[in-house]
């Protein structure tokens, strides 16, 4: 069987497994750009970005905003550091996923060691492999997270990065916001970077651009050793010369100054192509004196010559062995397929080959459209020429194909990404670069695909290329970690693959939201654009929709169910003892030997949760007046309130309004698991009123009674009365007679972007409000009072000058100490420990990567309902990043509790740790104590003795000075009474 049925035979059977699937679990499957709903993700995407980083005075985003706030960054930090401040205290470990990737638009291969490979994220930085791409490490000594757009190597093996694409749109009212800072230069293999070309110091608003901050293309000169070709918006086509630190105008008018896309050059040098403005191609060929001749490409309007009219971008191709092989691959103004041209005279005739024997120039060609009916060509558009065939051409849009002189276009790939699939490179391809005939490396949005055999099949090269971008991260019990990515889909971080960090794709299409039970494992819920919701009760290995036919699911909507924006926003609640629970179940209880029931006490019958085979769940309570000794089993199925509860939210736009779910964890109630109903969803907003705008953050109130949700239009809403609202007529906003919430209030009046809500999870009335943009202050701010009717707000973001102004995107509230607010920025995670008065930018191993969402796991060894050894990763914080995947911090972990039952703390904690300068020790007291604090190095040296008399009952926090012990591990002994425990901390510098 050759390629071509193979992929056909392959194309048909995915489709049949596609509909096979949908038709028994309505999961996600793959469409990063669907065609089946004609949606133009890109610019979703982008108008997302561009409203959390756009620039409040000019409405737009702007290049110099980053580079200053960069510089402001770097000042504060360096202050901190001459002041004595602390700065290590909180380090971030990498949780991955190490074999996702992100989005690619540049790969280099260095011509003397074909086995090592330069890559870049466009907000991850640059990355180098020394083993064909099999692994990936990052490239420390770059510039953190800079939009890397094309690399080269120079003939005196220098490496030059450039930074900034107009293919991301970085400076327009939707923009990715992933903005360049010229071009870089390392003369020791990237030991070491200088930025030869730099972007205008002062920005000015309102310029369509800056010089060298969009650099599109670079490209080495085989004929000298120290110059480079730079194809970039503005200013041009240029050549820069590092012999002297020169740069020169190539291109004759009118087309000097304009901006350019591509650069292409052969290998003798002889033959260089430009393309410039909209749609136009210059031609340079070297003149016996070194110099170069150039013309423009021209051709006739019926498609014999070049193309000419109705262009849009324009990338072009010249075979590596035989110049006289050029190529061109055109899109239209509107971002369709305009078609693909060939010259076989080194560009003197142009003839149109895609599709075959088609010459109706400039109509677009719909039949086979590789970049589908999104009209996505502005943004993935890719060519290059198999070296040894100069006839064969590869082509990348949504998918990768090919197509010869003497041959039809055939697809050379699935746009996919499921392991294993070796017929698969993910949608959206950006870059094809060929080492030989054999071996070709395609960067796309799923980062970096190879083929070793012509085409024949690919596979992933993502191990260790951190580069995902998540929107939001969740987080369960056992301290697995759910995440939706752009272009990526929800990834799932289970500890269960070959590697901590290996991830598996559980929800396909752009991933949102997220949320994960911690009582059960196996339940958690994903999502894709336009409000589309999934759950899954099997840990992620099948996904349905569960709205019933009261939520207005548009099914002819080009976003996803139609209910919302491109963001899809929504929040889950747990309530492990709910009180005020109407429902009950009937189980036959059982007492262990060993095990006494007191009267009065309760226990735990069948938790949810991966607890031997336990099928329900609720309390029970000995109502009698004698002890229940086990073994004990009830002589008849005994009624019982079912106390666990919980409660779904999710936001849409405009009236569509906020909706919410009692049964989104189970559909008969007290039998977990049970998702073969259909839940019973209602709105809890009115009918006139709806979400108040386009939802953009929620979260539940410490207690679950009040729902909040943020808008892009600056403000944010309250419901409450949850606790009393079990059925749908309590939740319905419109049943006046029976709702028992309150009406929609508003908490917060505003102009700009709620990025995100962080409740006080152990003070419902307390709530941080994060705010985007550039510009303007007051980022991070704090209600004590949420619960009333105009609460009162406090700016805790109190940092100096140009940082008032820097966008904030995530937030969490230290769990047992509410002056511990860590908030995720465009610059990495800043960390308060004194509500607001101070901060500090914490950092250390995640550098300032834009921090999009943020979790601290709540529930500790002690205070989870079902055991100490349920919890594994107490107080532990998450980062979500866009751009280099998932971190933690465990500086928060407290002491695992000794359960010998005499010692009378509670919630102990160790935190900072590391810490540099001080650490604190807090624990709760149930009566006075007097408590004792010793602190010993490796050797068993005691290097600290506090003592506290008589401590009152309550929560105590206990200062512990380091700054003058060295770095190293020490161990902390607490002793209260005759009981004793102990942990570690680490003093770094």
């Amino acid at each position: 069987m050759n390629r071509a049925m193979i992929l056909g035979s392959l194309l048909t059977a995915t489709v049949a497994s596609v509909l096979f699937n949908q038709q028994n679990s309505p999961t996600a499957s793959y469409q990063p750009r669907s065609t089946s709903r004609n949606a133009a993700i890109p610019e979703a995407q982008f108008d997302h970005l561009s409203r959390v980083r756009v620039n409040l005075n000019t409405g737009r985003v702007e290049r110099g905003d980053r580079e200053r706030m960069a510089l402001a960054v770097a000042d504060f930090n360096r202050s901190k550091r001459q002041g004595g401040a602390k700065m290590a205290d909180y380090s971030w470990q990498e949780m991955g996923p190490d074999n996702v990737g992100g989005r690619v638009r540049a790969i280099c291969v260095d011509p003397a060691n074909t086995q090592k490979i330069w890559t870049g994220g466009v907000s991850g930085g640059l990355w180098l492999s020394l083993d064909g791409a099999n692994t990936w490490q990052r490239v420390e000594s770059f510039r953190d997270n800079l939009m890397v757009s094309s690399i080269a190597i120079l003939g005196n093996g220098h490496l030059y990065v450039a930074t900034g694409c107009e293919h991301e749109n970085p400076n327009a009212s939707n923009s990715s916001g992933f903005v360049g800072d010229g071009l870089f230069m390392s003369a020791d293999d990237g030991s070491s970077f200088t930025r030869v070309l730099n972007p205008a110091d002062q920005w000015q608003s309102g310029q369509p651009g800056e010089d060298w901050a969009k650099i599109n293309r670079i490209k080495a000169d085989p004929n000298n050793p120290n110059r480079v070709y730079i194809a970039s918006s503005n200013p041009g086509a240029r050549i820069y010369d590092e012999s002297d630190g020169t740069v020169s105008s190539v291109l004759p008018s009118p087309a000097t100054n304009a901006s350019c896309i591509d650069v292409e050059v052969c290998d003798d040098g002889s033959t260089v192509l430009w393309s410039v403005g909209v749609g136009d191609a210059w031609i340079g060929r070297r003149n016996e004196d070194q110099s170069f001749t150039w013309s423009k490409l021209s051709g006739t309007s019926d498609g014999v010559g070049f193309p000419q009219n109705s262009l849009g971008r324009l990338e072009l191709a010249i075979a590596r062995d035989n110049s006289q092989y050029m190529y061109a691959l055109a899109a239209g103004t509107a971002g369709q397929m305009s078609g693909a041209w060939s010259s076989t005279d080194n560009g003197h005739n142009w003839f149109r080959i895609w599709p075959h024997n088609i010459a109706t120039q400039p109509n677009p060609v719909p039949e086979l459209d590789i970049f589908r009916d999104n009209r996505q060509g502005w943004y993935d558009n890719a060519i290059a020429v198999r070296p040894g065939h100069p006839d064969e051409v590869w082509l990348g849009g949504v998918e990768i194909w090919k197509t010869s002189l003497n041959g039809a276009p055939q697809q050379l790939a699935l746009a996919d990404a499921e392991p294993g699939c070796f017929f698969c490179v993910h949608a959206d391809v950006h870059e094809i670069t060929f080492v030989d005939a054999n071996t070709c490396y395609v960067g796309c949005d799923g980062g970096v695909f190879k083929t070793p055999n012509g085409g024949f099949n690919f596979y992933a090269c993502n191990r260790d290329l951190a580069i995902t971008q998540f929107y939001d991260i969740a987080v369960n019990s056992q301290g697995q970690l759910l995440g939706g990515a752009q272009d990526n889909g929800t990834q799932l971080i289970d500890g269960n693959g070959t590697t901590a960090g290996q991830a598996d794709l559980v929800s396909g299409g752009d991933g949102f939201a997220v949320e994960m039970s911690q009582m059960d494992t196996n339940i958690m819920f994903a999502c894709i654009y336009g409000g589309d919701i999934f759950r899954s009760n099997d840990g992620g290995n099948n996904f349905g929709s569960f709205y019933d036919s009261n939520v207005p699911v548009d099914p002819n909507a080009t976003l996803g169910a139609g209910l919302g924006d491109f963001n899809t926003n929504f929040r889950y609640f747990e309530d492990p003892k709910d009180e005020n629970c109407p429902w009950t179940v009937k189980k036959l209880v059982h007492i262990p030997e060993g095990q006494t029931l007191l009267p009065g006490e309760s226990i735990p019958v069948g938790f949810r949760g991966n607890i031997g085979s336990v099928t329900q769940y609720g309390y029970y309570t000995n109502t009698g007046t004698e002890p229940l000794v086990g073994p004990w089993t009830s002589p008849d199925s005994i009624e019982f309130q079912d106390k666990v509860t919980s409660i779904f939210a999710a936001g849409f736009t405009g009236t569509q309004g906020v909706w919410v779910t009692r049964h989104a964890s189970s559909y008969t109630v007290g039998v977990p698991n049970d998702f073969n109903g259909t839940p019973v969803w209602a709105r809890v907003t009115t009918a006139g009123q709806g979400s108040g705008g386009t939802t953009s953050a929620m979260a539940w109130s410490a207690d679950g009674n009040t729902l909040f949700w943020g808008t892009y239009e600056g403000d944010v809403y309250a419901v409450s009365g949850f606790n009393n609202a079990y059925s749908r007529a309590q939740l319905w906003a419109d049943s006046t007679a029976t709702c028992v919430l309150t009406p929609r209030r508003t908490v917060l009046n505003g102009s700009t972007v709620i990025t995100n809500l962080a409740p006080d999870p152990s003070n419902p009335n307390r709530l941080v409000v994060t705010i985007g943009g550039y510009g303007g202050a007051q980022k991070v701010r704090l209600t004590e009072n949420a619960d009333q009717a105009n609460p009162t707000f406090t700016n805790i973001w109190n940092v100096p000058g140009e940082l008032t102004g820097m966008p904030c995107y995530s937030a969490v509230i230290h769990k047992d100490d509410g002056n511990t607010i860590a908030v995720g920025t465009e610059f990495g995670v800043w960390i308060t420990d004194d509500a607001g008065a101070s901060w500090t930018n914490q950092t250390m191993g995640m550098q300032g990567v834009p921090v999009f969402s943020m979790r601290q796991q709540t529930w500790n060894w002690e205070n989870n309902p079902i055991g100490p050894d349920w919890i594994t990763n107490p107080n532990v914080i998450y980062a979500g990043t866009h751009g280099r995947g998932i971190f933690k911090s465990e500086a928060l972990v407290g002491i695992r509790p000794v359960d010998d039952g005499s010692m009378n703390v509670t919630n102990l904690l160790v935190y900072p740790n590391p810490a540099v300068t001080q650490s604190i020790v807090s624990f709760e007291l149930a009566k006075a104590e007097s408590v004792r604090l010793n602190m010993y190095d490796m050797d068993g040296k005691l290097v600290r003795n506090i003592s506290r008399r008589n401590m009152p009952a309550g929560k105590q926090n206990v200062t512990v000075n380091v700054a003058d012990l060295r770095a190293g591990t020490y161990i902390v002994e607490m002793m209260v009474g005759e009981s004793r425990r102990t942990a570690r901390l680490l003093v770094s510098r």
